[in-house]
């Protein structure tokens, strides 16, 4: 029998290469740049496939195109089928829907005059169908992104319907054909510079279930009124105004969620005001039926000194949703250590849910130290469920050519240590799914406008 130190030694080679074992790290290489990823089936044989956004930003014309890769054997990606599609010029979003109520999804094109609806056919795209009408979708995008929540089957059909902006509101699309318009408060800016600039705010989106209702009811999300609509062709509507509390306040945020599981969408607010002495603020109310709120938050939580971010997740398990912090404190260490050695901190606070409501303080904390980016890279992380036990994970690009993942448990939010080290480029964008269909999240990592532009991350677990 080896000895004590010797048999440490072994169980600790032994749990690494199980580890290493589990995650499989595959590289899949573009011809262009890649802006955006998304993981999606469009094969129809349960496994999700991997689309690449790619274009050649610098070229006078744009140059664009889809790359899509076909999950092989067991949904992993080390003999994936690669499609190449060349998109036009003018091409300026697009997803991955349900369009016939038959599988397998399509992928819709948006440009200035509609879209364009496709399926796979062997190695190419074949199109199905077409709709015209004009909306405030880009169009003609040097670095595209995949349009994301704008899709959801509204009436149970198995066909998805479309949310998109257009001129007067929000159009409800069914096989691209406009249901309905749904006024909406849409700002819009003009900038006067060198040109012309144009841009648009319009409220997020969000659709949930009402009792006896055909219809699933949609939420029209600003930083200052939720509206909500229901009924037949979503004609009933209720507007809700959102409290705001600081008087300094230079940036707003809301955002709908079911916190307590009760399948009604729950109100967050977050403001942040001052410039050096930062504040941000957290409410939350808790609806009490559909459409109802209280007059008073049912927690508030409050961070200085950092700049912070706010999000609902579900760190451990048990089917509502907490409150995370994630900051970067604003503190002459971090400064210090930013400056000399080219790192900085970030930490993170947990508010969990409990039967009681919302911790009155924060019951789980972690605190990681990241490699700071250059020019426009920036530090990749990703929060999800690695391992399949309920609990949230954490992947964070701790070097530039480091990805270390944390695991979750019951003890606390984040281990101190990792339980998986990769070396890849960490800088970049981080997308998680379960992309294999096995209980497990996976992790896909691109790297725009750096080095390594034309390569796509694929760590399968």
């Amino acid at each position: 029998m080896p000895g004590g130190f010797e048999y440490m030694l072994s169980v600790s080679f032994l749990a690494a290469a199980l580890v290493l074992a589990q995650a499989r790290h595959t590289v899949l290489a573009t011809e262009l740049p890649v802006w955006d990823v998304l993981a999606a089936d469009v094969n129809g044989d349960g496994f999700k496939d991997v689309l690449a956004y790619c274009s050649d930003e610098t070229a006078q014309t744009p140059t664009k195109e889809l790359a899509i890769y076909i999950a092989g054997t067991g949904g992993r990606f080390e003999t994936a089928t690669k499609i190449r599609y060349s998109l036009p010029s003018t091409n300026g979003t697009a997803f991955v829907a349900e369009f016939d109520g038959v599988p397998p999804n399509e992928i819709v094109l948006f440009d200035q005059t509609g879209a364009q609806v496709f399926v796979i056919s062997d190695t190419d795209l074949v199109e199905v169908g077409h709709a015209d009408f004009v909306s405030l979708l880009p169009a003609g995008t040097r670095e595209p992104v995949f349009l994301r929540g704008a899709y959801v089957d509204l009436d149970q059909d198995g066909r998805d319907e479309w949310i998109l902006p257009l001129p007067g509101g929000y159009g409800v699309f069914s096989k691209g054909q406009l249901l309905a318009t749904l006024p909406a408060p849409t700002t819009s800016e003009l900038r006067d510079f060198a040109n012309f600039q144009i841009s648009h705010r319009l409220p997020d989106v969000s659709t949930f279930a009402l009792p006896e209702e055909p219809l699933r009811a949609i939420a029209l999300l600003s930083d200052t009124q939720a509206d909500f609509v229901y009924g037949e062709n979503w004609q009933q509507h209720v507007q809700y105004s959102i409290p705001r509390r600081l008087d300094e306040k230079w940036d707003s945020s809301a955002e709908l969620d079911d916190v307590n599981g009760d399948g009604w969408p729950d109100l967050m607010v977050t403001q942040t005001s001052g410039t050096v002495n930062l504040k941000t603020e957290t409410q939350i109310y808790i609806a009490t039926g559909p459409f109802r709120y209280p007059d008073k938050p049912n927690a508030t939580m409050a961070r200085s000194g950092s700049f912070t971010s706010a999000a609902l997740r579900d760190t451990n398990g048990d089917e509502k949703l907490d409150l995370v912090f994630v900051s970067i404190p604003i503190g002459l260490g971090n400064i210090i250590n930013y400056f000399l050695r080219g790192k900085v901190t970030v930490e993170a606070a947990v508010y969990v849910y409990g039967p009681k409501g919302f911790e009155t303080k924060p019951g789980r904390r972690a605190e990681l130290t990241l490699d700071a980016p250059e020019g426009r890279e920036r530090s990749a992380y990703a929060m999800a469920d690695f391992d399949g036990d309920g609990y949230l994970d954490a992947a964070v690009g701790t070097g530039a050519e480091l990805m270390s993942f944390y695991r979750g448990s019951h003890r606390e939010f984040l281990a101190a240590s990792p339980w998986l080290k990769l070396n890849m480029p960490t800088f970049g964008i981080a997308r998680t799914g379960d992309l294999d269909v096995n209980g497990k999240d996976d992790l896909l990592l691109i790297h725009p406008s750096g080095p390594n532009e034309r390569r796509i991350e694929v760590i399968l677990f």
